[in-house]
């Protein structure tokens, strides 16, 4: 009976051990396989190895818009960033001014950039209510006055005590206060003499002008002027300009007199100096884009160069000071490089040091790269355009 119970005993116990044996494997593969989904999750996104290498699959950067630029040697102008003006072409532009004197209301939606026909009204102008009347009330009164001053030579002529030429000579007075009523109305209308664009409103709405007073400015062509206003410090390298880019102010879109029928209008000797500073013009074609009359970022070209390793400004990276670029050193993974930049035509920059022919370099979409290696991922949702 005592080797029964013992017998049993030894089996209770030997069952227990291999239950909790085989529940604690099972919770250990559980652990394991959270892992695995914990790596893969984690895999879905970019993320930064130990080297400072950011990994990020070809799926995930095509989906965010990246790509890659091999680096070449290639011609390359020096470059000299300044302000500048655009303006329509003198020849081809035409000054609306006021034929009245009064408070001017222009149409709606009268405003630069806006296409208007010959004969089109601009707005209109009404001295009604401004100090001096109304011109056609005063005509009126005047009327009135010559009327009255005709009937009373009239009797007088029939009473034969005035001649005929005094009866002519009121008549005359009568008829020419008639007609200036007729002529002079309480609202003229502000018409532009060509067709074309409205390229500068000179006076604000609701303000007061005098006859002759400029209003505004039509453009009749598509032809217009940049003028840069240089500093004093490049007027060496005058005669060497040929060509610019500009910026639109609030844009980032690189406006390239190259593709515009641009030319240079200046001399190629330097022109006068005032205040230190000298001007270079240009002429283009307008693409419909440009507002006369706008002030704008230009990029002046001058010489072109051997041999120089650019890359496009989109491309570069900023962080205190200092500036980088991704490069893709294998498939899938990008090594952070930092560079020592020159100057840049709006488009693309000099890289002095820091990149060699060959290197695949982000051209588009580095902000992302740069998320990555900061966060070790990129939000989900994300979808480039």
């Amino acid at each position: 009976m005592k080797i029964n119970k013992l017998f049993l005993g030894c089996l209770a116990m030997f069952w227990l051990t291999a239950c909790g044996t085989h529940e604690h494997e099972e919770h250990a593969h559980e652990g394991h396989d959270h892992a695995e989904e914990v790596k893969e999750t984690k895999d879905e996104h970019a993320h930064e190895d130990g080297d400072g290498v950011v990994v990020m699959h070809d799926e995930r950067a095509k989906k965010l818009g990246i790509k890659v630029e091999t680096i070449q040697a290639a011609p390359f102008s020096e470059v000299f960033k300044v302000g500048g003006e655009i303006a329509p072409a003198p020849t081809v532009q035409s000054v609306v001014v006021a034929k009245s004197s009064g408070v001017i209301s222009f149409r709606k939606g009268m405003v630069a950039g806006v296409k208007v026909g010959k004969g089109a009204a601009l707005g209109s102008i009404s001295s009604a209510g401004v100090l001096g009347g109304d011109p056609k009330e005063q005509a009126v009164i005047e009327y009135n006055r010559a009327k009255k001053e005709y009937e009373r030579v009239k009797a007088l002529y029939d009473a034969e005590l005035a001649t005929a030429q005094e009866l002519n000579n009121a008549k005359s007075a009568m008829d020419m206060a008639k007609n200036a009523i007729d002529s002079n109305q309480s609202s003229t209308e502000v018409r532009s003499d060509i067709s074309g664009v409205i390229s500068q409103m000179l006076v604000q709405n609701g303000a007061y002008v005098s006859v002759g007073t400029p209003v505004a400015v039509v453009n009749s062509g598509t032809e217009l002027v940049l003028t840069a206003t240089v500093p004093q410090q490049y007027y060496s390298s005058y005669s060497l300009i040929n060509s610019a880019n500009f910026k639109m102010p609030g844009s980032e879109k690189v406006y390239s007199l190259a593709g515009m029928s641009g030319r240079r209008l200046s001399s190629g000797e330097l022109s006068q100096v005032s205040n230190g500073y000298f001007t270079v013009s240009f002429s283009f074609n307008n693409d419909g884009t440009v507002v006369p009359g706008s002030y704008v970022e230009v990029y002046l070209l001058g010489v072109e160069r051997p041999d120089v390793i650019s890359v496009p400004e989109k491309a570069v990276i900023e962080e205190q000071g200092t500036y980088s670029v991704f490069v893709s050193t294998m498939p899938e993974h990008y090594e952070k490089r930092q560079v020592v930049l020159g100057n840049g035509n709006g488009e693309r920059v000099e890289v002095k040091s820091g990149l060699k022919p060959g290197d695949k370099v982000v051209s588009e979409g580095a902000v992302y790269v740069k998320l990555a290696a900061n966060t070790g991922a990129i939000p989900e949702g994300h979808h480039h355009h």
